[in-house]
């Protein structure tokens, strides 16, 4: 790095000492902040002098299910050199939550070594987009509401009322008859309403920007199921969600992902009997998350297997309660999972069930 005239480090001086951004510089080789903008101090509501004489006082703001998350991002600017998008929340006095988003960059000055770092307050925007993805999970359980608690009564009206028209002769009755085909075409009226409905809504998130966020997944999906189980629905079957430890952190845009999660649960419900069980389960491995669905349900038929993640795939079938697809298309799923710099595969056997796997990478690269 090129040292800076003396008018041009003033300069520089003035510009970083008056922005809003926070802007630091620490010694590695003496383990102390050297510089410390206005803005640092103000966040913090510390004196330069007491930042510089305890570097570690800045670790006591840190919420506590991050420490670890800012620690590996020190080891990771001290061996790559940069750190990009680190998202840590700070918890101020008077228990006040604020969030920084921070960039910083090991460079080195005259045989010194130094991080140089720069964090932005993005509160506001984390705090709405907390507001937004509640709102989804509540949306979620309301499309998983009609997918299930109403069109499936609707279609099991439809199966029965054309029973009965395929005894008709029996019953002799033209105007019997001729209510049937009034239920028969107003339920058919219905499901299609609940599916092109379902269809539109799935597209309009999966064509949404990816916005990636750091997130616990194990909070979240729980947070789905019990939205869903509490939105009244009934599932006649056991759903359960378990993890190996929590929190479990990864990088992915909430909405999206969920709605994957949610999609495999739907299936899963569809093609397991009352009284079957499912189960999702979230793995902590040392560099990626691993999330299973499995269930004991009829299971995938061989011949349906190898085209499942195709674009024009001809493997989706009715449920066990007749139910058409709806929602995300097999190969959406994958796409989005691929977005992810993840992978997804599954596991299937005839009237044994099936398991779905989801391999997330903690580290997400730049979008």
């Amino acid at each position: 790095m090129n040292d800076l005239d003396v008018p041009e480090q003033a300069i520089f001086t003035a510009l970083i000492d008056r922005t809003n951004h926070i802007c630091f510089a620490f010694d590695i080789d003496n383990k102390k902040f050297v510089y410390l903008n206005r803005a640092l101090q103000f966040f913090f509501r510390l004196t330069d002098e007491h930042i510089k004489n305890n570097a570690n006082v800045l670790l006591e703001y840190l919420y506590e299910d991050d420490a670890a998350y800012a620690k590996e991002g020190y080891q990771k600017v001290m061996e790559q050199g940069l750190i990009q998008n680190v998202v840590l929340r700070i918890k101020l006095p008077d228990s006040i939550i604020r969030t920084l988003e921070v960039e910083a960059w090991q460079i080195n000055i005259k045989g010194h070594n130094y991080i140089a770092g720069i964090a932005n307050d993005i509160t506001e925007e984390s705090n709405q987009l907390f507001v937004v993805n509640r709102f989804a999970e509540k949306k979620n359980s309301i499309l998983e509401i009609l997918s299930h608690d109403l069109a499936a009564p609707l279609g099991n009206i439809q199966m029965c009322a054309a029973l009965l028209k395929s005894d008709r002769q029996k019953l002799n009755n033209q105007a019997i008859a001729d209510m049937l085909d009034k239920i028969i075409a107003n339920s058919d009226k219905g499901l299609k309403l609940i599916r092109e409905f379902l269809k539109k809504e799935f597209l309009e998130t999966f064509e949404a920007a990816l916005v990636k966020l750091r997130i616990d997944i194990v909070e979240k999906i729980n947070n789905f199921v019990e939205e869903f189980k509490r939105a009244g629905s009934r599932l006649n079957r056991s759903v359960t969600v378990s993890a190996n430890t929590q929190p479990v952190f990864v990088h992915v845009d909430e909405p999206k992902f969920i709605q994957v999660i949610q999609n495999l649960l739907s299936n899963a419900i569809k093609f397991t009997p009352e009284g079957g069980i499912i189960n999702i389960s979230i793995t902590d491995r040392e560099t990626d998350v691993l999330i299973t669905i499995k269930d004991n349900g009829i299971g995938i038929p061989t011949h349906l297997q190898k085209d499942l993640f195709e674009r024009f795939s001809k493997a989706g079938r009715p449920g066990l309660q007749g139910q058409k697809s709806v929602g995300l298309g097999m190969s959406i799923i994958k796409k989005i999972i691929e977005w992810h710099n993840g992978k997804i595969w599954f596991e299937s056997a005839e009237k044994k069930g099936t398991t779905f796997y989801i391999e997330i990478p903690k580290e997400q690269g730049e979008d």
